[in-house]
């Protein structure tokens, strides 16, 4: 079916030369069929017909992150955002690319506002409660993997990063309590 799809699109693509959208879409299957590199592909025909739309630079940044090119991501995901800077989802990307760079104030920002634009997105709050945890902002953190938690009740990352988190807290009083 997806294989399908990608034809199909591409079709549509060779049809409309000047529309980037049928290969942000291709893109967005490719990636899913975990095909980084014809993704990689279909994003840079798709910047060259046009570099003025987010979706293009969205899709560029998810394959960078999908191929550990952090550096890359980073700068598309914030190209994405220079066209349309409430753009939620690639801020939540920038977010965790951030996190993966280690970048975690940067994270904190950046998550924290993409929690703001999507506050029922469960996956978003879980980033967030990472970020947080990293730069020792432990209350905020666990109200971030609390509310994603209830928002999606079987998100076992939050589920963990919980429990991890009141394990910490606890192991934490313990020390401060012993002479």
């Amino acid at each position: 079916g997806h294989l399908v799809a990608v034809d199909a699109l591409e079709r549509i693509a060779r049809l409309r030369p000047e529309d980037a959208q049928p290969l942000v879409s291709s893109g967005r299957l490719l990636l899913q069929l975990k095909d980084a590199e014809g993704a990689m592909q279909v994003a840079e025909e798709a910047l060259v017909r046009d570099s003025s739309n987010h979706e293009v630079w969205q899709l560029k940044g998810r394959v960078e992150l999908a191929q550990g090119q952090l550096a890359g991501a980073i700068e598309s995901f914030s190209k994405a955002l220079e066209v349309q800077p409430d753009h939620a989802y690639a801020l939540n990307n920038l977010g965790f690319a951030y996190l993966q760079a280690n970048m975690n104030e940067e994270a904190v920002k950046t998550l924290g506002r993409a929690a703001e634009l999507l506050p029922a997105v469960a996956y978003v709050q879980n980033n967030l409660g990472v970020a947080l945890e990293r730069t020792g902002r432990m209350d905020q953190a666990r109200v971030a993997y609390d509310l994603a938690t209830s928002l999606s009740p079987k998100y076992v990352k939050a589920q963990l990063n919980s429990k991890r988190l009141a394990k910490l807290v606890i192991e934490g009083e313990e020390a401060t309590e012993e002479p």
